[in-house]
């Protein structure tokens, strides 16, 4: 009903279950002003102080983030802090700043803004998700998954019934059961956003954390869908709803999916999709979670089910978050924590008794997650520290769980004090597991401690010559195929020593929030993709090539600043001695990060050499799914200065040797001014390259070569100086050089993670920009002392007590 007075328009509810508040505004209302020339105040209106508010949110929330985020206190923790400030908690102690700052007048706007930003977040978090694929990653973290919840779930029921006396009464059956569950769960949008901003997104404890994210959020969803007929009583509603629920929700997925795979079937590729079907997607969420209120389940289901619908990843998922999700982040976002600001207050503390049993309630919980990650994971024989990182990734919190707590007490299923002692226990929490997790927990540190002849696998010049050699190879696009192909045709594959190739084709984490490493299935539906094309050409080579070849197809989803995780964690456990990635001057691939952080991070943290390939020749061709070397035929050349990384070089250019179409030219340049301080190195590099002139002296495919040089001009001549055409460059990242020499080579090196001779000849003024170049590095400790490699009971490779490596030809009964 609606009265006036004095020029007021009173607005209220006459029935006899209400229980909100009377909310006065005047009959005319005024959203700009005329300026404060004519004498009038701007936020005395609703427009200006509407502007004003995000200004401040905007402000206050950036500051704590500046000043939290060297402690890894996520986002949304500094934006609900600069909320709690802009608040009756600090600011709004003084009441001439609520007067301004919370007028009745715009706390409809503001809470009607809110409303839609909640909306339109949750939309965009299940867009992001691919629920396959988190279902598929999360069968293994099942028992961690379900322990997690219902465990500190008992916790909390048996301490509620313990004491019940000196606890709030919950308005409503339900209100206990959805308040306790959102105390035990985690949710999966929250634990992925988490784990992105600590760049643990690619790291295993992260991945465990978001599977058992994922068991959390579903037994979440399915309590509050079956408890959710807040505004009726009953359990005949509440089934109505379910049944509603699901038969609506089997409607829209069976009308709704196919007409999405029909305009992404018809979209080019590498191209968005039309801005018609963006706006018909956003507002068709809006519809759906229009019609699942209605049936009083709230809009949260319905624009859960709608976003989970629609197809993550590129084209479409990606294109509606690229267009949307940034203004709804950055700027709306800032109305739900200016509300729970606005509903936080520290003064709403008066029972302490009720308070100390409600703190007792909110530890049990926490400790209710370590324990469950305890038993979950007891039968692994994890270490205790793993147990406790793990257990504060389960107790990070999100915005999801404020924003369901602040739907519960503006239904008043809880008390202000109760909501206040929750939503500070989720900023504790948070800020500080967040800031143990990036203090304890390095994700390139392996768990498991390995034996140490596994660990001297990781060395080309420790890897027999007989045997399985293993390579991963990194794609990024179609214009890499040919020549990492032409790579693993010239390592000589036989019977004795077959090659197994891992393939992963690298694709910038975006639209999606889940990045597993996954094996690579191929599509049968629709047309095919980029990463069909790349995998089936490299099967076919497989298939085609009368040579031992396997080939192992991945596709990797994921953040170019954590994506090297996942392919180190894959080359230290499958025992992989060579990574092979591809290199380009323009680096930048995508929209939130380079593969220049990429290679970078890879180089410091692979467990094995990292060969660096800068592709000359054009291919760039698109694949017609083969590629075809039935008249294959390959000249490199190797510079060698000596050290680690040329050792590397060199013995990868003595496994190529054999093949009969690869012929190669050895040019060893000895620098005069590495002097006597080198000395040790010098002899090391003596005899490797005596044993290996000596080993193929008479192979008429390899040619080796001596030259002295006296400075760093001499030594740009030394590599002018070699003859021929050729295919391939090798050269090692960091070799053995003076520290003048790599100063002087230095001033000019534009690309770092080449290295100071990998630059060089990597330059477009080298030998007319046409010869491939490729950098091998090995940053990982070796096997130090005497270690040997055996293949069968044979030695293949032994690096002696004084460092001294040999070449000896060996045969395998494997």
């Amino acid at each position: 009903m609606v009265e006036l007075h004095n020029g007021t328009a009173s607005l209220q509810w006459q029935n006899e279950t209400d229980h909100l508040p009377t909310l006065c505004l005047p009959s005319r209302l005024t959203l700009f002003s005329r300026g404060i020339w004519y004498g009038e105040n701007p936020l005395d209106f609703v427009g200006p102080l509407f502007m004003f508010q995000v200004i401040a949110s905007f402000v206050f929330s950036r500051t704590f983030y500046f000043l939290l985020r060297p402690f890894g206190t996520p986002k949304w923790v500094c934006s609900a802090l600069g909320g709690i400030v802009l608040g009756p908690s600090v600011l709004g102690r003084f009441p001439r700043f609520m007067e301004t700052f919370y007028p009745n007048k715009v706390i409809l706007l503001v809470n009607t803004v809110s409303t839609y930003s909640i909306l339109y977040y949750v939309f965009f978090l299940a867009v992001k998700m691919d629920l396959a694929k988190i279902l598929r990653t999360a069968k293994d973290a099942w028992s961690i998954g379900l322990f997690s919840f219902f465990i500190p779930f008992f916790f909390i029921v048996c301490l509620y019934f313990l004491l019940q006396d000196f606890l709030p009464v919950f308005r409503g059956r339900a209100a206990p059961i959805i308040t306790f569950a959102i105390m035990s769960a985690n949710s999966v949008s929250d634990m992925i956003n988490a784990m992105n901003e600590l760049k643990f997104l690619t790291s295993e404890l992260g991945e465990l954390a978001m599977s058992s994210a994922a068991f959390n959020e579903m037994i979440l969803w399915i309590i509050l869908v079956v408890t959710s007929d807040g505004k009726q009583e009953g359990s005949l509603h509440s089934f109505r709803s379910l049944v509603f629920f699901g038969a609506f929700g089997l409607i829209v997925f069976c009308l709704v999916r196919p007409a999405l795979q029909w305009v992404i079937k018809k979209t080019p590729e590498g191209k968005p999709v039309d801005e018609g079907v963006i706006v018909a997607l956003l507002l068709g969420s809006a519809i759906v979670g229009l019609i699942t209120d209605s049936q009083g389940m709230g809009f949260l289901p319905g624009i859960l089910l709608m976003g989970l619908i629609i197809p993550s990843g590129p084209p479409l998922g990606a294109t509606l978050i690229e267009k949307s999700e940034l203004l709804v982040q950055e700027i709306f976002l800032h109305f739900v924590f200016l509300c729970v600001g606005r509903v936080t207050d520290v003064s709403q503390i008066h029972n302490w008794k009720e308070f100390a049993a409600m703190l007792l309630i909110i530890l049990a919980a926490s400790f209710g997650k370590f324990l469950a990650v305890f038993m979950g994971l007891f039968h692994f024989k994890m270490r205790s520290r793993n147990i406790l990182l793990l257990g504060l990734m389960l107790n990070v919190k999100g915005p999801i769980e404020l924003i369901i707590l602040t739907k519960q007490i503006g239904t008043k299923y809880i008390d202000p004090q109760f909501y206040l002692m929750l939503v500070f226990s989720s900023l504790v929490m948070t800020g500080i597991g967040a800031h143990l997790l990036l203090s304890l927990y390095k994700p390139h540190v392996r768990i498991e401690v390995y034996h140490s002849l596994k660990l001297s696998m990781r060395w080309l010049l420790l890897t027999p010559n007989g045997g399985e050699f293993r390579i991963l190879s990194c794609i990024h696009n179609e214009d890499d195929v040919h020549g990492i192909i032409s790579l693993l045709e010239a390592v000589n594959p036989t019977e004795g020593s077959p090659l197994c190739a891992y393939v992963i084709h690298l694709v910038e984490l975006l639209g999606l929030a889940a990045p597993p490493l996954a094996p690579y299935k191929y599509q049968r539906k629709f047309k095919h993709n980029s990463t069909d094309r790349i995998m089936r050409a490299f099967t076919n080579y497989s298939n085609d090539s009368p040579k031992s070849i396997t080939v192992l197809p991945f596709s990797l989803a994921a953040p170019y600043g954590s994506m090297h995780e996942s392919i180190c964690r894959l080359a230290h456990s499958e025992f992989i001695p060579l990574i092979l990635v591809p290199y380009y001057k323009s680096q930048v691939l995508g929209t939130t990060g380079s593969i220049h952080s990429f290679n970078n991070n890879l180089l410091a943290c692979a467990p094995c050499t990292v060969g660096i390939l800068v592709q000359r020749k054009n291919f760039s061709h698109r694949l017609g799914c083969s590629v075809s070397f039935s008249h294959f035929s390959y000249d490199i050349a190797v510079i060698f200065l000596g050290g680690d990384d040329d050792r590397e070089a060199l013995t990868l250019a003595d496994r190529m040797s054999g093949h009969p179409c690869v012929s190669i030219t050895v040019l060893r340049i000895i620098y005069a001014e590495n002097g006597e301080k080198n000395e040790p190195e010098l002899q090391q590099d003596d005899k490797f390259f005596k044993e290996f002139k000596e080993k193929h002296a008479g192979n008429a495919c390899v040619v080796t070569n001596e030259i002295v040089a006296e400075n760093s001009v001499e030594v740009i001549n030394a590599f002018n100086s070699l003859d021929g055409c050729y295919d391939l460059l090798i050269v090692g990242r960091k070799p053995e050089v003076s520290e003048k020499l790599e100063e002087e080579l230095g001033n000019w090196t534009e690309c770092p993670e080449l290295g100071v001779i990998g630059d060089v000849v990597a330059s477009p003024d080298f030998r007319g920009d046409v010869v491939s170049v490729l950098v091998l590095h090995h940053a990982a400790p070796g096997g130090g002392g005497n270690v040997s490699v055996y293949n069968g009971s044979m030695s293949a490779v032994t690096l002696g007590a004084q460092g001294s490596y040999s070449f000896q030809n060996t045969s395998s009964t494997a």
